[in-house]
């Protein structure tokens, strides 16, 4: 039991070494980086319409995918990126792969087959137009 003791100070040491290099809980800052790269999703209910806007930074208009199934929408946004940098003797490749996707539950009086679409200063701005007929 002493034996088991003792790993887990040795462990406990060197977690404690390591903290000062990266971080003092390396799944709480890797939950933290998710949050902090999710866009941020603005929702409005106008008279007519539904208006969403999503805040989608580096991306461009090519790298926005948009799926309607009936009273879902699903917005995905990736981009990936190979970048090959060759210095003298030294060779290189720089990977970059971001991708997010939300899915938006609509309510029943939305018209999502009517969507508009918008990318505008990396604001991605869906328009969905309510049914009017009242029941």
């Amino acid at each position: 039991m002493a034996k088991a003791i003792e790993k887990d100070v040795y462990i406990n040491s060197f977690s404690n070494f390591t903290d000062g290099f990266i971080g003092s809980n390396m799944a709480n800052n890797r939950f933290d980086l998710t949050l902090k790269n999710s866009p941020s999703v603005m929702m409005k209910e106008a008279e007519n319409a539904f208006r969403i806007e999503l805040v989608v930074p580096g991306f461009e208009h090519e790298d926005l995918e948009i799926e309607v199934n009936d009273e879902i929408i699903v917005v995905t946004i990736e981009k990936y990126l190979v970048t090959d940098a060759s210095v003298d003797n030294y060779s290189g490749k720089e990977f970059y792969h971001k991708r997010f996707c939300h899915t938006i539950h609509l309510p029943e009086n939305s018209l999502p087959e009517d969507l508009e679409v918008g990318f505008s200063n990396n604001i991605i701005e869906l328009i969905i137009p309510k049914n009017q007929i009242c029941f």
